[in-house]
């Protein structure tokens, strides 16, 4: 198994050009900044926004890389997690091009610290949902919790947090089963919190999807 692992791009500029590109780099309002996150900012931009410091934030991109393949190569299970509404479709593209579990519906309260309700469900769901004569709607709501998470049989292995402000509560179920926490990281958090931080931009979708693209590459990357 590769320990170190190289993000796709040859030239050091190139990675910088990206994290440019797609807005990587651009946090909050310097109100809204945690000031916790003093110390990976460079400054401010014209509009008064946080600017993160590229080389730690590609340097933060990198460790969470490379703890995502070594999950991978042990044969971990990696549940990703995003509830709000314009990250639905990203957090479904990541966990069918990965094959792993994924929320990106609604957090169900207790879903890791009540595990054994939770796998019932998962399982009642796999066995007797299409059976069930429920109505359109009940049907629906179902299905949007439980799809993404029809082949999680375990706790998993870490977890993967597109917003961190979005989804507080699942942090909280994490840390309290020892649960290693990936996150996207913006100026707003506290990065206790959180194992593995990737700082960057997670209030926007275009560096979301970048982030996506590269978890991908992560997990079909032969190691």
């Amino acid at each position: 198994m590769n320990t170190q692992l190289s993000l796709p791009f040859k030239r050091k500029n190139l990675i910088e050009d990206h994290f440019l590109r797609y807005k990587v780099f651009l946090g909050n309002k310097l109100k809204f900044t945690n000031p916790q996150t003093y110390e990976v900012i460079s400054g401010l931009n014209f509009a008064g926004n946080s600017i993160f410091d590229i080389e730690k934030s590609i340097a933060s991109l990198k460790r969470a890389l490379n703890f995502i393949q070594k999950v991978q190569a042990n044969k971990g299970i990696i549940l990703f997690i995003g509830t709000r509404p314009d990250l639905k479709e990203i957090v479904k593209y990541v966990g069918s091009k990965t094959n792993s579990p994924y929320v990106n519906d609604r957090w169900l309260k207790g879903l890791l610290t009540n595990w054994e309700n939770t796998s019932n469900s998962i399982r009642f769901y796999n066995l007797f949902f299409k059976k069930l004569g429920l109505r359109a709607k009940r049907k629906k709501k179902i299905m949007d919790t439980f799809l993404g998470l029809k082949t999680l049989k375990k706790l998993p292995d870490a977890i993967f947090v597109f917003d961190v402000n979005a989804d507080i509560d699942v942090l909280k179920e994490a840390k309290s089963l020892n649960i290693p926490i990936i996150a996207i990281s913006d100026t707003n958090v506290s990065l206790n919190d959180i194992d593995y931080p990737i700082l960057g931009n997670s209030g926007s979708i275009l560096p979301l999807a970048f982030f996506s693209n590269l978890i991908i590459s992560t997990f079909t990357k032969k190691v």
